[in-house]
């Protein structure tokens, strides 16, 4: 997926395969009620944590989870991506560039 930041302040945690997982709940309390904090979590699960501001494109690679965190008011757009299972993250980039 690719997530394009308009406006706004968005905070990410990137989960590689190995530790992602899928969860309803909101970020902050998902990351207090099972591992304490955002920080520890990010830690533990071994998590790339980056701060996404105006303008900004944020790419999430296949098979990695995530979890975010609108540190204020945003506005963002998203593309999602399907694919097949032989298909590269490069190939399916490949295929959505103008």
């Amino acid at each position: 997926a690719i997530n394009l930041l308009l406006p706004g302040q968005r905070r990410w945690w990137l989960f590689p395969p190995p530790h992602s997982s899928l969860s309803r709940q909101h970020a902050l309390k998902y990351f207090r009620l099972v591992h304490g904090s955002a920080s520890v979590a990010a830690e533990e699960r071994e998590a790339l944590e980056c701060l996404q501001e105006r303008g900004d494109a944020m790419y999430v690679p296949t098979d990695w989870g995530h979890a975010t965190l609108n540190t204020m008011e945003v506005l963002s757009t998203a593309q999602e991506f399907v694919y097949t299972p032989e298909e590269t993250d490069g190939e399916l980039l490949a295929r959505f560039s103008v």
